[in-house]
């Protein structure tokens, strides 16, 4: 086996696990419009104003810093998102802006106005690229212009703004409430979950099913290769002529050694396995003999 194939498999598989946490600005929508606020949404300082409301439709988070939103299409950069950690949305969440023309009262307000009828702009980093942009019309206060469903691409008006929350009119049925409906006893949902479970199972299998078979392919090359080339193992042993040569050195190395050198020290053990330092007998004067 290849390692390269391995190395290329692991590789398309982060890449495919990191984009599905990336960050696009292409999955926000303005999912929600009030340009004539009387009796609604109230600002952080109790005042009605106009708001839009941001949808982020993908399942990761986006920060929204360094975007645009404008009511003029001459000039799209007309309000740049400052640093905010607060502009970070979570998956599926909504984010409202006040557009008041006071951009003084916080990152959160816009310094244009909007008029009971004009267009909303949300604009990439580039000041260029558009990435929503909806045209509304109001003829009375405290109605809203959204999307029917959050992210659809269907507007309709509602009779009282809801900001900050899902634009599913009163009157429709949640899904889980559709599902009951149909599904009363539950074995759509258990048939669903199975059928996810036993999905990842099985890719699990095909996966590191794969992956033994290339670890076994190149196992069973290196097996043909060892069996047809026996003299490779040969070639890597020592050779008699190197052997010889250096247990040749190694004798003239013990042998000869003393010969080439000038100086010569030994060092001989002492005999005495006691300290003689303290030792009364070296210090006794032998007793004179007297010669005949």
């Amino acid at each position: 086996m290849n390692l390269r194939k391995i190395f290329l498999t692991v590789l398309v598989g982060l890449t495919v696990y990191a984009n599905s946490f990336a960050q696009y600005s292409s999955d926000l929508r303005i999912n929600e419009v009030q340009a004539v606020n009387e009796n609604g949404l109230e600002d952080q300082f109790g005042d009605h104003v106009p708001w839009i409301e941001i949808f982020n439709t993908a399942y990761n988070s986006i920060n929204m810093q360094g975007l645009y939103l404008s009511n003029d299409p001459s000039n799209l950069t007309r309000y740049k998102l400052p640093y905010d950690t607060r502009f970070k949305i979570p998956q599926r969440s909504h984010l409202v802006f006040f557009c008041d023309g006071n951009s003084n009262k916080g990152n959160f307000h816009t310094n244009f106005q909007l008029d009971s009828e004009g267009v909303v702009y949300l604009v990439d980093g580039d000041g260029i690229t558009i990435i929503d942009s909806v045209s509304y019309s109001f003829s009375k206060a405290d109605i809203s212009y959204g999307r029917e469903d959050d992210g659809a691409n269907k507007w309709i008006y509602f009779e009282s703004g809801t900001p900050q929350q899902a634009n599913i009119p009163a009157q429709s049925n949640h899904n889980a409430e559709s599902f009951l409906e149909y599904d009363p006893i539950g074995i759509g949902m258990a048939i669903i979950a199975m059928f996810v479970v036993m999905s990842a199972l099985v890719l699990s299998y095909l996966t590191f099913k794969y992956v033994s078979r290339l670890y076994r392919s190149d196992w069973k090359k290196k097996k043909v290769i060892a069996e047809t080339n026996p003299e490779e193992e040969e070639s890597e042993s020592i050779s008699g002529e190197v052997a010889a040569a250096i247990a040749m050195s190694l004798h003239i190395y013990v042998h000869q050694m003393h010969d080439l050198e000038d100086t010569i020290i030994t060092i001989r053990k002492i005999s005495k396995t006691y300290s003689p330092w303290s030792s009364k007998l070296y210090m006794l004067r032998p007793w004179p003999h007297k010669k005949n």
